[in-house]
């Protein structure tokens, strides 16, 4: 790894974007795929190199050995842990031995801009507790309508500008506010799969730190975005929504409480009114979900 995080230019000067700020990277994964080879590529092609990389594995030997195979692209560690996204992202912010200032912790399903780590850095190094960057599939689609500006996130923003694959971590803060809750997220042996990362964001807010979005630091899914798949698609929502609800009644006031739950209703209606079956239903499943995250428990079904 460079002990020198200042790329060299033409003329002998670091960019504007380098910093002296040490960004480690920490990448959850379940079985090594072919995507985590990519990501490792553009931690390579990086204009600042990570401090260190730990990538925490959650798969069987077979993907372990894919794994190992990919050391020719990049030095990284490797720790393994039990199931859990959420409990992976910890024990991989725990077992960094190199001295950061910053921590980046990306999907495995994702590639960064060439300048994605000095630009956490630079947000790091001016005292913001989290970065968030832009997050977009391989086209520029988005999961979320993200502000065209870059701006300080309240906590109603951070449910539309904070996705957890393009968030970077100040080590102050997750040293003060502590990590993920390992009761929330994928891999959880809670029905609430999502959440984490909003939750985090929240709970640091509460402590008084500034999370800041970023539309200039762009992270790309290697895949187009899609609602098809083996899971239906009013199932997928109920799941999600729950993970919602929980982070709500954990995080959220009585009355924002209220307010999430007035939206779901008026969604149905306005799927009635527009008399659309499929809007309704999946309007519908957001509700229940997000109605069994803020009472703590599941409704009917176990899906």
């Amino acid at each position: 790894m460079h002990s020198d995080l200042r790329p060299a230019t033409t003329d002998g000067q670091a960019p504007n974007l380098a910093v002296a700020v040490a960004v480690a990277v920490v990448i959850p994964t379940l079985a090594a795929p072919s995507s985590l080879r990519k990501l490792l590529h553009s931690l390579k092609c990086q204009t600042v190199q990570p401090c260190q990389i730990v990538v925490v594995f959650q798969g069987d030997d077979a993907g372990l050995h894919r794994l190992e195979s990919m050391r020719e692209i990049v030095d990284f560690d490797v720790v393994r842990c039990l199931p859990g996204l959420a409990r992976a992202r910890n024990i991989g912010v725990k077992a960094l031995h190199t001295a950061w200032d910053a921590v980046a912790i990306p999907d495995d399903d994702v590639v960064y801009d060439v300048d994605a780590l000095a630009r956490f850095g630079t947000h790091i190094k001016q005292g913001v507790g989290i970065v968030s960057a832009r997050v977009t599939d391989l086209v520029g689609n988005t999961r979320l309508r993200y502000s065209t500006t870059e701006r300080v996130l309240n906590g109603r923003d951070v449910w539309r500008c904070a996705i957890e694959a393009g968030l970077a971590y100040a080590s102050s803060c997750l040293s003060d506010v502590g990590g993920f809750d390992e009761q929330l997220g994928l891999g959880a042996e809670t029905p609430w799969q999502s959440g984490e990362g909003t939750e985090l964001l929240l709970r640091s807010m509460a402590s008084r730190y500034r999370v800041v979005f970023d539309p200039s630091i762009v992270v790309v899914e290697q895949e187009l975005y899609s609602v098809t798949g083996p899971v239906r698609a009013e199932t997928r929502a109920r799941r999600y929504a729950r993970g919602t609800g929980r982070v709500y009644a954990l995080r959220h006031t009585r009355l924002e409480q209220c307010g999430l739950v007035c939206r779901s209703l008026a969604h149905i209606i306005l799927g009635v009114m527009r008399r659309d079956g499929t809007a309704v239903s999946r309007a519908s499943a957001v509700l229940v979900g997000r109605v069994e995250g803020l009472i703590g428990r599941t409704v009917g079904s176990t899906e």
